[in-house]
């Protein structure tokens, strides 16, 4: 991922410092379809690909990758985007009325475009943010959401495909149906998610 991979967006969450990563499992192929597949603890390119079509914010499904535009209105950029010249990506603050919920890289082919038309290769909510709110907004990944917890991503994805441990007692967990493909989800001590990221730069 050329700009910024699992965990690089909410850095700003929790400064530390990993300690072990180990890999637990691996992607399954499995025969594309159309059909709605059930969440039942695997994860592959079929369920991956699913998730990009099953993320819903306030009520509003949209499908990943995606443009701010695609979100609604009430989403814009942060004031200081930070760009990378030589890969065209550009990451920003997500904001939300005017309230940071996240973050986005978008990839860009001219300084001239319309960085809203512009099309995301990644997207991260942080729960921490959102709770800031005087109105949380609600935000879904497939069945997760800010109210699940590591047993129900687990439960609906399987094992992870790498898991990532913090000296503060954190960990990341990593689902990826290729390198450039992937979930990320950020747990605290008390195995809440308190971070969520999708990557998609196929």
């Amino acid at each position: 991922i050329a700009a910024t991979g699992c965990g690089e967006a909410d850095k700003s969450q929790s400064e530390t410092t990993p300690k072990t990563s180990v890999t637990t499992s691996k992607a399954t192929e499995t025969s594309s379809t159309s059909e709605a597949i059930e969440y039942n603890g695997t994860f592959n390119e079929e369920v991956f690909n699913q998730v990009c079509r099953d993320i819903v914010i306030e009520g509003n499904k949209i499908v990943f990758p995606c443009s701010l535009n695609d979100m609604g209105n009430e989403f814009t950029f942060g004031e200081y985007p930070v760009t990378n010249e030589s890969s065209k990506l550009q990451s920003n603050a997500l904001l939300y009325n005017d309230k940071k919920v996240g973050s986005c890289t978008i990839r860009y082919l001219d300084e001239n475009d319309t960085y809203y038309d512009c099309i995301m290769t990644g997207l991260s909510f942080y729960k921490s943010d959102i709770a800031k709110q005087e109105n949380p907004i609600s935000i879904s990944f497939g069945e997760i959401n800010f109210e699940s917890s590591e047993y129900d991503v687990k439960k609906s994805f399987g094992e992870p495909t790498k898991t990532t441990e913090f000296s503060n007692g954190e960990k990341r967990l990593d689902y990826s149906s290729s390198e450039n493909c992937m979930i990320c989800f950020r747990i605290n001590e008390d195995k809440e998610i308190i971070s969520i990221e999708i990557y998609n730069e196929e």
